[in-house]
């Protein structure tokens, strides 16, 4: 979490820039992964797993939801858009959590 002073002193453009940059990596991340358990899949290697497909469908959503609250970070004034921020974050994590979920439940 970014402290008051690096909140303070990061633009919202620059800001919005660096994370889209990291979404780009993230929807990178989770597509190469998704490719990798449909070829174990088709391989024979993983059987069929409802917890895996309710980990995908979980990051999916997540995605969806930092792509939503990206747009109202962009969407916002300039007086607001910090405190959205917040909300952002709280779905990055979740993103990232989800992700972590896919890796652990097709190792």
């Amino acid at each position: 979490m970014a402290t008051d002073a690096s909140v303070k002193s990061t633009s919202r453009p620059v800001y919005i820039q660096s994370f889209e940059r990291k979404l780009i990596q993230k929807q990178t991340q989770l597509a190469y992964i998704k490719r990798k358990i449909k070829r174990a899949a088709r391989a024979g290697r993983i059987g069929p797993s409802e917890q895996l497909r309710n980990a995908e469908k979980r990051a999916d959503s997540a995605l969806a939801s930092v792509i939503e609250q990206l747009q109202h970070l962009k969407d916002a004034s300039d007086d607001s858009w910090e405190q959205l921020k917040n909300g952002i974050d709280m779905a990055w994590d979740d993103l990232s959590q989800s992700i972590k979920e896919i890796v652990y439940r097709f190792s």
